[in-house]
């Protein structure tokens, strides 16, 4: 529905030479009832530089001169343009409809109610100009969503942006540069419509010091003439010269956010003058929600594979250590493995998480790295120790908590690498621990290493069979072992004891 006038201001800027002009027209527009807010100015020149200030809802021109009127459309073609003419020639008014006017009021029919007419008719072109353009946007979120969904390459889905910028924005070149925080800043990462070889393809020469400019403002930024530029110490004048040899004369920067957080600037040019309105910075915004979204979820995305690639790294280097852990203290091979495994299992059985039971397997893997302190003729002595190198012995679960206590990765898998000496009754070591004192890893961990060691071969005896070990299990509980992960182990493994 269309708005009357009468109720509402509506912005005039009056391009007339000449005071007998102006007032005639002020004179016309009190009478016509029109509530409007007048601007005037005797030039055209002085008419162009009064757009940012004036916002006018309708631009009155009393020169039907074409080549000023195609200069002012130029420089504001979404603002409809009244021509008042000098005569009621009919070839005079098709030369001003056809630069770019919109209506053309010849000095017979200039009177109140006409002028009133046109000023209607404006003003309803100017409102279902908005509404088509707020129909157009919504259309063209669908558009983006449909394009970018069906990609999964951030630069083709910033290229998609940037067509859609040009092509439904009337912008001339653009480009996207991405923010880097630990450099503290900005890299190319797409553009479009450059001539030159020096910026077709890279424009970060010209733009990042604009891009700095947009995204520290974090709204749209403007600079209305890039040649003067240098002078306002914008941009260096090598600078102004990439600029120049492109032809570009205005630039508007739009930061890319995402809570607060800037990942990229949207850099626009114009070869002409230009004043963007309300309308044409809603567009803007549009897309540049869609190219922060697409640049901040493949962040994301990029993230996870490196956390997850980086996680798998660490699990195989890992087993790889526990191998060699095995091999050098002349356990059978597997031993680690079969012993983390069991643990796991045990773990679930207790209502243990998957992310614990997680770093349950990592400190089973290494629970003896700590004897890679222990020197081999003390570790791998042959017969009894004596009681100084048991004392040296004992030591590993401490220098097992020195080795990874810094290791952040590892940090939630020291429970067993420490405490899986230490017994229920509190006869272990290195700090005597008892009951829940005691981490449940280390208590799980506890019993399946006791059952793994006692059926398995050793140098210096053969496996127990599986129903000794049971045995000797039920024996320690409440002793060295916890009773309730005994229990767990009852209901575990007691339908496959042979």
């Amino acid at each position: 529905m269309m708005h009357s006038m009468d109720n509402q201001h509506t912005r005039v800027l009056l391009i007339a030479a000449g005071a007998e002009n102006a007032r005639v027209i002020e004179r016309l527009l009190a009478q016509s009832g029109v509530n409007a807010v007048l601007t005037h100015t005797d030039s055209l020149s002085q008419g162009l530089e009064l757009l940012p200030t004036a916002q006018p809802g309708v631009i009155m021109l009393a020169d039907s001169d074409t080549a000023s009127l195609a200069s002012l459309h130029s420089a504001a073609p979404d603002i409809p343009i009244i021509v008042i003419g000098a005569s009621a020639d009919d070839n005079a008014a098709d030369q001003a409809l056809r630069a770019g006017a919109l209506d053309y009021l010849d000095p017979a029919h200039l009177d109140r109610l006409n002028l009133r007419r046109a000023l209607r008719f404006a003003q309803e072109h100017r409102q279902l100009d908005v509404s088509e353009r707020q129909l157009h946007e919504l259309q063209l979120v669908h558009t983006l969503d449909k394009a970018i969904d069906g990609s999964l390459d951030m630069q083709l889905k910033l290229g998609i942006v940037l067509e859609q910028v040009i092509n439904l924005l009337g912008i001339d070149a653009a480009d996207i540069l991405l923010f880097d925080p630990h450099k503290r800043s900005f890299h190319y990462a797409v553009g479009r419509g450059f001539r030159s070889a020096a910026l077709k393809y890279s424009s970060v020469s010209l733009t990042e010091p604009l891009a700095q400019r947009a995204a520290a403002d974090r709204r749209l930024y403007r600079i209305a003439n890039l040649h003067d530029a240098a002078d306002q110490n914008v941009v260096k004048s090598d600078q102004v010269e990439l600029a120049a040899a492109e032809g570009f004369h205005t630039y508007l920067g739009m930061p890319l956010m995402t809570k607060s957080q800037v990942h990229g600037v949207l850099g626009m040019f114009k070869r002409t003058g230009f004043e963007p309105d309300e309308v044409w910075t809603g567009f803007v915004e549009t897309f540049a929600r869609q190219a922060a979204g697409t640049i901040a979820t493949t962040l994301f995305e990029t993230s996870l594979k490196s956390y997850n690639e980086m996680r798998l790294s660490y699990v195989e280097g890992i087993e790889d250590l526990a191998r060699i852990l095995d091999l050098r203290n002349k356990e059978l091979p597997g031993h680690s493995q079969r012993v983390a495994d069991f643990t796991v299992r045990l773990g679930r059985a207790m209502g243990v998480s998957d992310a614990d039971c997680l770093h349950m397997r990592q400190g089973a893997l290494l629970h003896d790295i700590g004897k890679m302190g222990i020197p081999d003729d003390v570790l791998l002595k042959p017969g009894p120790l004596t009681a100084e190198e048991w004392s040296l012995v004992r030591m590993h679960p401490l220098y097992a908590y020195h080795m990874l206590a810094s290791i952040t990765y590892l940090q939630p898998a020291l429970d067993i690498p420490y405490c899986h000496h230490e017994h229920w009754d509190g006869s272990g070591y290195p700090r005597g621990l008892a009951g829940e004192e005691i981490p449940l890893a280390a208590r799980i961990f506890a019993v399946a290493d006791v059952w793994d060691a006692l059926c398995s071969d050793k140098p210096f005896r053969k496996a127990w069979s599986q129903r000794q070990a049971y045995q000797l299990i039920l024996q320690e509980s409440g002793a060295n072992l916890d009773p309730d992960v005994v229990a767990a182990f009852v209901k575990t493994i007691s339908s496959t004891v042979s």
